[in-house]
């Protein structure tokens, strides 16, 4: 095998006369020798990979993330200081639609993984591995799930710890040529008893379940807890504060998610809906603009201001641009600022819009 020259940040050839040389061992010292491999395979045979330190970063927030999501597991998936029975891939439990489309969604995964190592696309198989661990498995499933494990419904648990745990499985062995030492420590630690003496020498997993209207319905799920995330983030809440009501208007059935989307998102009333919400627009301050009713009014401004802060006057400003009151000529003009929110006329109460092409969500803090 031939190597080519390293390329500094700038694309430059690294060079001792240049100074510009970074060794391995300086970057294994100070992460990791995994973190350093998983930057290796971000590049194809071949070409050049321009160093940049923040690249192997990248590949040790992994490293960090894999950890604690097997722990997590872990934490989650032993009783009384002992594993649950759960080892067995073909002891299938009654799984939620949310578990089955993850399962399809690894199952994707690992058909495209392998078909880019039989074309030493490894960078490729890398790509698709990374993003489906970082955001399907750990932001949105692992989220989704823990409801269930502090819950009391122990047939919901258990689905949970079978796919949790056989997922993980699942990404450990596909991770593993690209990081093989914390493969290696989580599946001593978790996977061990199965019998397998090393995951270097387990079977690489094959796809698992193909699942398409399961995978479509978490796949709508996912875009409505991102919807509600965005809000949350927007209004400046934490993502655990609790939501009073959110209707889903929308014309897909999504019955078997609901009760995993009001978990995570910690929603106290969800329900869907046909159609569009029915608002009414309620006026909430009125700000005059005093820069022109000062000089036009003198003495009577606050009057005038007064008059401008009545929310009929002002929707009829809008409307008509000028209107006799109080003894005055009131122009549109006037009006520096109408500020105005959503009120549901069933309920009456505040809500916010979040429209999405697929759904529109009417939230009620």
């Amino acid at each position: 095998m031939k190597v080519r020259p390293g390329q500094e940040q700038k694309g430059k050839k690294m060079s001792k006369s240049k100074g510009n040389v970074v060794m391995p061992e300086e970057m294994i010292e100070k992460y990791n020798v995994d973190s350093v491999r998983c930057w290796a395979a971000s590049v194809k045979l071949g070409d050049d990979l321009p160093f940049k330190e923040k690249d192997i970063k990248t590949g040790n927030i992994i490293l960090t993330k894999l950890w604690n999501s097997a722990r997590f597991i872990e934490m989650n998936v032993t009783k009384d200081g002992n594993k649950i029975n759960i080892s067995n891939i073909s002891d299938v439990p009654e799984l939620r639609v949310i578990d089955r489309w993850v399962l399809t969604r690894l199952s994707d995964v690992i058909s495209h993984y392998h078909k880019y190592f039989k074309k030493y696309q490894i960078t490729k198989a890398k790509k698709v591995l990374v993003h489906f661990f970082k955001h399907e498995f750990c932001d949105y499933y692992l989220e989704l799930i823990k409801y269930r494990f502090y819950g009391s419904d122990e047939k919901s648990r258990y689905a949970a710890q079978w796919t949790s745990y056989h997922v993980l499985l699942g990404v450990l062995k596909l991770f593993s040529p690209f990081m093989p030492f914390i493969t290696e420590e989580i599946y001593q630690s978790l996977f061990r008893d199965n019998g397998i003496l090393s995951i270097h020498v387990s079977s690489f997993p094959e796809a698992v379940l193909e699942d398409k209207e399961a995978e479509k319905t978490g796949e709508f799920a996912v875009s409505i807890i991102s919807a509600i995330r965005k809000y949350k983030t927007d209004m400046g809440v934490s993502m655990n504060s609790e939501v009073a009501c959110v209707n889903v208007y929308t014309d897909r059935n999504i019955d078997s998610v609901t009760d995993d989307i009001s978990g995570v998102m910690k929603i106290k009333k969800l329900e869907v809906k046909s159609g569009k919400p029915e608002l009414v627009e309620k006026i909430v301050r009125i700000t005059p603009d005093f820069g022109k009713i000062g000089p036009e009014f003198g003495k009577d401004t606050n009057k005038v201001a007064a008059l401008l802060k009545t929310p009929e006057i002002a929707q009829e400003l809008e409307r008509a641009g000028s209107l006799e009151a109080g003894g005055f000529l009131l122009k549109k003009e006037y009006l520096f600022k109408i500020e105005r929110e959503s009120v549901s006329e069933s309920s009456g109460m505040k809500v916010a819009i979040v429209e999405d092409k697929d759904f529109i969500l009417e939230i009620t803090r």
